[in-house]
């Protein structure tokens, strides 16, 4: 067999003899191709026995009368020989002595034929992980190799590629004189190739799972010996890498994993897959159940909303939030009636709100009303929808109104005359949006009254 290693067996006989031989001695130079490995035995009696490289010899060796004794010695064919083809291999001739007398016994011929190679052909894979995330790549190494003793011709590797990887691409490198296979190439692999004994072809394949693909990712590689030659051993001739789907890359497979599309969860929990059970707000309720995860007082909006408290200050029966305001209120304002009635008194009402809207704002007293002397505390209201108040305050003082202006008296005779003329007007005061009473006096001197009375005559 190819790549072998038989042993060559030499039988030198001298069983019709009564007398001892001597001095044994050939070579045998083997045919083209054949090694001796170096290991060598004999049963002959003392002698010296060599085997280097393409020659066997023995030397000084004795056989008995009526005795024969072998000399055994190791050689390896070539892992290349050629089935069907045969080594012929002759000895040089085997001389000894004999009672002093020298001898020849002549060569002698053994034919070796060469049978069909045995090739012990191996496959591996490996992608070194045992999940794959959809999208992302995934790299393969395949080896194949001849373990021998033949060299393999026209073996086939061969590794079709599961559906669910896609964009496949691959290079592959050789050792120990392999040949025959694809160096760069894409799709599925698909080489007949040329195994030399101790060689090895390695294929390095990168693809990329599909997006979406479930269950288990396969990939299964072979190598086959050429018929003729002889594997001894076909359970290594196949190898398959099996990943599981990891759907959403958390390092757990999907058939594991409770959540296969959230990276964060394994299981459901509270909130379900796709929603992390967290509590932000640090209330005990998780937000998935909280309607107010950021506010940790509160886990549902209520009336006034996240993040603002139900409180009822007022003790109104109403949260504040939703309370109408009103303001600012005016100033307190001062005036001076204009009678002793007092005097009409104009204010601007404030704005008042609601989150509800609909807002009346009233005043009491209303404004342009007249305000009797002395201070009238005004309040001004404002109404929601829903007949809920806001008030606020602010103070009206009237002044009295001014003495009135002395009556003109008549002058004595040749005295300046003084003419007395009171305007009287509103006007705003500035500032305070209320009116009051104005008295202008103008003192002129009009001139003297002379009086003339006239005689009758």
């Amino acid at each position: 067999t190819p790549g072998q290693i038989v042993t060559l067996v030499f039988t030198i006989t001298n069983t019709a003899s009564p007398l001892d031989v001597t001095d044994l001695d050939f070579t045998d130079n083997l045919p083209a191709g054949l090694v001796a490995t170096g290991v060598v035995s004999t049963t002959c009696t003392g002698g010296t026995l060599t085997a280097a490289g393409s020659t066997i010899s023995y030397s000084g060796g004795s056989v008995a009368a009526g005795a024969s004794c072998t000399i055994n010695a190791s050689v390896l064919v070539p892992s290349g020989a050629v089935p069907g083809t045969s080594y012929v291999n002759t000895t040089g001739d085997l001389t000894g002595t004999m009672n002093g007398v020298n001898i020849n016994s002549g060569a002698a011929t053994d034919m070796l034929f060469v049978d069909n190679g045995r090739a012990d052909l191996s496959m591996t894979k490996t992608d070194n992980q045992a999940n794959a995330v959809p999208g992302q790549l995934v790299i393969y190494t395949i080896v194949v190799a001849n373990a021998g003793p033949s060299d393999a011709t026209g073996a086939t590797v061969a590794d079709v590629f599961p559906a669910a990887l896609t964009a496949v691409t691959y290079t592959s490198v050789v050792t120990g004189g392999a040949a025959g296979n694809t160096a760069m190439g894409n799709g599925d692999i698909n080489d007949i190739v040329a195994m030399p004994a101790g060689s090895t072809i390695t294929y390095t394949a990168t693809g990329t799972v599909m997006p979406g693909a479930t269950g288990t990712l396969d990939n299964t590689a072979t190598v086959t010996a050429l018929d003729g030659v002889i594997d001894p051993d076909l359970t290594n001739n196949t190898a398959t890498d099996s990943d599981l789907i990891d759907s959403d890359g958390d390092g757990t497979a999907d058939v594991d994993d409770g959540c296969p599309n959230d990276a964060a969860k394994l299981a459901a929990g509270m909130c379900g897959c796709g929603t992390p059970d967290i509590d932000t707000d640090n209330d005990g309720t998780l937000d998935c159940n909280d309607a107010c995860p950021n506010d940790a007082t509160k886990i549902a909006a209520g009336v006034c909303g996240c993040g603002n408290a139900e409180t009822d200050a007022n003790n109104n029966g109403v949260a504040d939030c939703i309370d109408p305001t009103i303001g600012p209120c005016p100033g307190d304002i001062t005036v001076q009636a204009t009678s002793d009635a007092g005097i009409p008194v104009d204010f601007m009402l404030p704005a008042g709100n609601s989150p509800i809207g609909n807002v009346v704002v009233t005043s009491n007293p209303a404004t342009g009303s007249i305000l009797p002397v002395g201070t009238t505390v005004v309040t001004i209201t404002a109404t929601d929808a829903n007949n809920v108040t806001a008030s606020c305050t602010f103070n009206v003082i009237v002044q009295p109104a001014p003495a009135p202006a002395p009556q003109p008296t008549t002058p004595a005779c040749n005295q300046p005359l003084q003419l007395l003329i009171s305007i009287f007007f509103r006007a705003p005061i500035c500032g305070t949006g209320a009116c009051a009473a104005m008295m202008m006096t103008i003192i002129g001197l009009v001139g003297t009254r002379r009086v003339v009375r006239r005689r009758r005559r």
